[in-house]
């Protein structure tokens, strides 16, 4: 079977660039997990939200010319011979690596593959952490579960809504909402660390578009997640407009920044407050990614790791971790922080001079070269 599924490999065009960290943006600055492993190039599930079908289905790499990653390639990243001198580096601190970047790693397709199988061994070998980003029950069965490890597996499950009508429209190659909640509850009894990843939200039109949003909560909680992760959507006018077509017309709660749309903050901060609370009152944790917006970390897992892990890390994210330690220690410089966090030195000491985190957090500031909290709260 090994046989076949490597024989029919070498005649498809291979993906040969599973592994990278962004070179921009302002995720590496913020997220703690930059450094993406995607086992396949293109996706079946076609989200009207995605940011990686946007760029990458112009270019032929979507659905349904999905590459599968040369495996080889995954083999030697963990080898003396990596030469990329920033991966080399987040490797050698064990970031955990984030299966499910730019694509589903475990969608449909795997069964054919099986990369995602093999990648997942090289990962055991190695003794080396991951963190899952899924929509997919096949991680929930057994030749995957033999596989997976407990000390080194994170697991995320996003579930943008209960509505299987709505996902349809939204999420039309996915698998359904039932099956992606009998995998939590499979994999949460196995004693795995299940997170429950609303991402993304759309602008909630209404208090019964609110409770939907906190029944999601129930759901993922009463099938076993330990964590709550939430993420607002963003998107350019393409996606926006795919994205309308299902909710109706999103304009009115968002704003233009840059290349993107993304939702008012006054909606986001009503929203993080009212979810915090709903997932706290019922015991889980809770967690907000960033899109690139100021978050308020006094509600955002500042002692709860932002992205529910339980490899030993700070897994913060940057910010966050900054704020925390701002506010433990009153003030924090660079020398204090970079060697935890900075995957290029020297774009992080460019961006910590120029105040760049006051942009990403509530009530941070710099003074003197060095960030503390602000004395009076917005």
């Amino acid at each position: 079977m090994k046989e076949r599924n490597l024989v029919t490999q070498r005649k498809v065009n291979l993906y040969k660039s599973p592994l990278g960290i962004p070179k921009t943006g302002h995720e590496l600055l913020t997220c703690y997990y930059p450094l993406r492993l995607d086992t396949y190039s293109g996706c079946i599930h076609d989200c009207k939200y995605c940011y990686a079908k946007e760029l990458l289905e112009p270019r032929g790499y979507w659905n349904p010319n999905i590459r599968p990653a040369d495996i080889n390639i995954i083999r030697n990243l963990f080898s003396k011979e990596q030469k990329d001198i920033t991966i080399k580096s987040a490797i050698d601190k064990k970031i955990p690596v984030r299966m499910g970047g730019l694509t589903d790693c475990f969608q449909e397709i795997e069964r054919k593959f099986r990369i995602s199988y093999e990648t997942l061994k090289i990962l055991y070998e190695n003794k080396y952490p991951y963190l899952i980003v899924t929509k997919s029950p096949l991680l929930a069965e057994k030749d995957y579960l033999d596989v997976l490890d407990k000390n080194l597996a994170s697991i995320q499950y996003t579930i943008v809504s209960l509505d299987e009508n709505i996902i349809r429209r939204l999420e039309p190659g996915a698998p359904t909402i039932e099956s992606r909640l009998q995998a939590i509850e499979t994999l949460s009894k196995k004693g795995f660390y299940v997170t429950g990843r609303i991402s993304p939200i759309f602008p909630p039109k209404s208090n019964e578009e609110i409770e939907n949003l906190k029944k999601i909560i129930h759901v993922l909680k009463n099938h076993g997640v330990q964590h709550i992760l939430i993420e607002f959507f963003r998107g350019n006018d393409r996606m926006l407009d795919r994205v309308s077509s299902v909710y109706g017309d999103l304009r009115p709660y968002m704003y233009r920044k840059g290349y993107y749309w993304r939702v008012k903050r006054e909606i986001k901060d009503e929203i993080y407050h009212i979810l915090a609370r709903e997932s706290r009152n019922l015991g889980l944790t809770f967690g907000i990614c960033s899109d690139g917006d100021p978050i308020p970390c006094e509600i955002d897992g500042i002692e709860n790791k932002c992205c529910g892990t339980v490899y030993g890390s700070p897994a913060n994210c940057v910010a966050c971790e900054l704020y925390k330690r701002s506010k433990e220690r009153g003030e924090v410089s660079l020398s204090d922080f970079e060697t935890d966090f900075s995957f290029d030195k020297k774009l992080f000491a460019e961006a910590w001079d120029k105040g760049l985190f006051e942009r990403y957090i509530y009530d941070l500031k710099m003074v003197n070269g060095k960030y503390t909290i602000k004395e009076e709260k917005r």
